[in-house]
């Protein structure tokens, strides 16, 4: 992300990624085309699970790496919001299923200095985590024995530091949060 054609063509690919993974945006599934709204959200969710087929994660993962593990990051405050929101969204739409759960955990949630950028460039990001009690998803997820052995078998060490991080960085910059209110 720090050439700028390779900005302009990774913006382009998150636009088009953020329009046809979430009909909500969809000019023409309002009033009359309201009835195609289910079947088109069943297109949005195959087009997400072909995506993690592929290896989405893994991509967003080196976007995420290349971008924010710096003290200054070279992403901006639209392209970090729109990669944790393509992350996050077949999470959701799966239920918290303990497969999504698992791969967002290793390839998101691990990256250096992630919860860091998102309190500073993009803190709504952070109220979307809050309203999904996402990490209480995770503890509960961890908290199995065999869950957590395979997420830190699957991390490097450093990773596994990162994502022990996540949480503590979360409970700090929700504290400074908090106290500024």
């Amino acid at each position: 992300p720090d050439i700028l054609q390779d900005s302009k063509l990774i913006t382009l690919y998150l636009t088009m990624l953020v329009t046809f993974t979430d009909t909500t945006t969809w000019k023409i599934l309002r009033g009359k085309g309201e009835s195609l709204k289910p079947a088109m959200n069943h297109i949005c969710a195959n087009i997400m699970g072909h995506l993690n087929q592929k290896g989405f994660y893994s991509v967003l993962q080196i976007l995420l790496t290349n971008g924010l593990a710096r003290s200054r990051p070279s992403l901006s405050k639209g392209t970090l919001t729109a990669i944790f929101s393509l992350a996050l969204r077949p999470v959701l739409a799966a239920q918290f299923s303990d497969n999504l759960l698992r791969s967002f955990l290793i390839h998101i949630m691990s990256v250096p200095a992630l919860v860091s950028h998102l309190s500073v460039l993009t803190p709504e990001r952070l109220s979307v985590i809050e309203t999904h009690r996402l990490f209480h998803k995770f503890i509960l997820f961890l908290s199995r024995e065999d869950q957590c052995q395979d997420v830190c078998v699957c991390l490097e060490g450093s990773h596994t530091l990162c994502l022990l991080g996540t949480g503590m960085s979360y409970n700090v910059s929700r504290n400074n949060y908090t106290s500024k209110s």
